[in-house]
């Protein structure tokens, strides 16, 4: 048996959210380095791999860091703190879930592994540690 084709809005939301989480966490130190917008978009691409529940990876993976693309390279978005796009995250991935998006109950662990790396590239500061916290406790409130 094959899954159903999850809604296109959803999917286009589940991973613009995922992008804020990945560039929350970059923007947490209250530096957002180079280094971490290149690398942001590559482990929120990797990431899919522990949230495959549909097999979609391929499709998630690629559409997660374009976004992640998009939002660092849109000026729209250059003044907004970590806060800002964690809540940006939080709007999007519960929406995604009303729209068909199934079990994102454990989203912070299952990207926790990239999570923490992006917050070790250039160095794993106060800030970051708590904001991965904060990241975590806000997910598993939806």
């Amino acid at each position: 048996m094959n899954p159903q084709p999850l809604p296109e809005k959803a999917v286009d939301l589940f991973t613009r959210g995922q992008a804020h989480l990945f560039i929350a966490v970059g923007k947490s130190d209250g530096f957002f380095s180079k280094l971490e917008k290149v690398r942001a978009g590559y482990f929120a691409q990797r990431g899919q791999k522990n949230i495959d529940f549909l097999h979609t990876a391929q499709l998630f993976g690629p559409m997660t860091e374009t976004h992640v693309n998009d939002i660092v390279h849109n000026e729209l978005y250059a003044d907004w703190s970590a806060d800002r796009h964690l809540d940006q995250a939080l709007l999007d991935i519960k929406k995604a879930e009303e729209l068909g998006i199934p079990d994102i109950s454990a989203l912070g662990l299952r990207l926790e592994k990239e999570l923490n790396e992006l917050a070790l590239l250039e160095g794993y500061t106060m800030k970051e540690s708590l904001f991965l916290k904060k990241i975590h406790a806000r997910l598993a409130e939806l």
